[in-house]
């Protein structure tokens, strides 16, 4: 996908005037068609970037009733104009959009109301963004280049899993490059060398090149981290442009580009985390001790209270019945409301994080134990623990290593192609 198939019945060519001479007629029409058809073929195979991705946006936990916006931006509904400077409130009343002008004493008017509608910047700048439920409230605010589709209607085709029914949905559709360039900032330290850079740059390009037709992506590293606009981060540029349209292939096919911030000593089987009835020869256990300067990489110990905990997964502590060979959980029992309950590992830390917060346990290698009251929580890493280990990344370029060769270690028997 991420170099398309060239097309030549896309290219027409427009009738021509030319003088007719014995012999030459046919030549001089092939030889303007060839010319012309090998012009947009290079065209077309040496700017892969201009292709578009769409961007699922708040994919994490939805978007709430409204999101804010800094002006000027250009508005593109059933009428078109120029947003000015300011502060602009998109809400969702009535199954409607509404644009409504924000001042000083609070909502201004309400200058637009439709079922959907397109937002775009003005020239070459971004569009400012902010999710908020009321306008006393701020959060993060991103930037965003391209065109973000503001609408009340519920998604289907989202990548790994579809999203719940919404207040409004927000979808970014934006340059493959500006989109690569932001989940190579938003995965990796901002001082990772290159070549780290580099590397993940090809897996974040192999993740867009399995993409199904029409099918969305979410901006949470459910699939990949993005967070819009780049700040400040060239280098993150610079590892997209270097590796152009490479992606990682196994026996010719397409891989599945999985990584994760620090496996901690070893990588997992995506078998043994994912779980599934055969596990591709690329996904394996690696040893890796590159990544002992990450910030995970040392045992970390939290407590969440038994009386919170019990909440979710009861009374008894949870058990983990079995690890992978990394140590990881790959099955877990517990018991909640009189029923004895059996997940993934995997599984088990999703939910654990989702209802007390990733810092309890950032990495799938945990465990459990009770004292005075609390659950103690013991884990190493970062991430899922499959595939790419990104500080391990870190540890090998700054050692001299290629991206090329940092791929080969973490996924071994792969090629890169075009």
């Amino acid at each position: 996908m991420f170099l398309e198939k060239l097309n030549i019945s896309r290219f027409r060519v427009q009738p021509i005037s030319v003088e007719r001479s014995p012999g030459g007629y046919a030549v001089r029409v092939f030889s303007l068609f060839f010319a012309t058809w090998l012009l947009l073929a290079s065209s077309a195979l040496a700017t892969p970037n201009q292709a578009t991705v769409k961007v699922v946006l708040f994919s994490a936990k939805g978007t709430p009733g409204a999101v804010i916006l800094d002006g000027p931006f250009v508005v593109m509904g059933r009428r078109s104009f120029t947003a000015p400077s300011g502060r602009f409130r998109l809400v969702s009343e009535g199954g409607f959009v509404q644009l409504v002008a924000l001042g000083d004493g609070g909502r201004g008017p309400v200058l637009l109301r439709e079922q959907s509608l397109k937002i775009k910047p003005v020239a070459a700048s971004s569009v400012k963004i902010e999710s908020s439920g009321t306008t006393s409230v701020r959060s993060r605010t991103r930037s965003y280049k391209g065109v973000l589709s503001i609408s009340t209607q519920s998604l289907k085709g989202i990548k790994n899993a579809d999203l719940k029914n919404t207040p409004l949905t927000v979808i970014n559709e934006v340059s493959r490059r500006e989109y690569l360039a932001s989940v190579v900032a938003s995965e990796m330290p901002a001082a990772a060398p290159l070549e780290a850079l580099k590397a993940l740059a090809v897996l974040a390009n192999t993740q867009v090149a399995k993409l199904l037709p029409h099918e969305l992506l979410k901006d949470s590293t459910e699939c990949e981290a993005y967070a819009g606009v780049p700040q400040s981060r060239t280098a993150a540029y610079a590892a997209v442009d270097a590796v152009g349209g490479e992606i990682l292939r196994f026996d010719g096919k397409i891989i599945d580009a999985y990584f994760h911030s620090t496996c901690a000593g070893m990588t997992s089987r995506a078998v043994d985390i994912f779980g599934g009835s055969s596990n591709p020869d690329y996904l394996t256990n690696i040893e890796c001790n590159h990544c002992a300067t990450s910030p995970f990489f040392k045992v970390l110990t939290t407590t969440i209270p038994h009386a919170r905990f019990d909440t979710i997964f009861g009374a008894r502590l949870p058990e983990i019945t079995s690890t992978d060979v990394a140590g990881r959980p790959t099955a877990v029992s517990y018991s909640f409301n009189g029923h004895q309950l059996r997940t993934t590992g995997y599984q088990f830390w999703l939910h654990l994080g989702q209802e007390f917060g990733w810092d309890k346990a950032p990495g799938t290698n945990f465990s459990l134990r009770e004292e005075n009251g609390q659950v103690v929580i013991k884990s190493r890493g970062a991430g899922h623990g499959v595939g790419l280990c990104q500080w391990g990344a870190i540890g090998l370029a700054k050692q001299g290593r290629s991206y090329r060769a940092i791929l080969s270690a973490y996924f071994p028997g792969t090629t890169i192609s075009k």
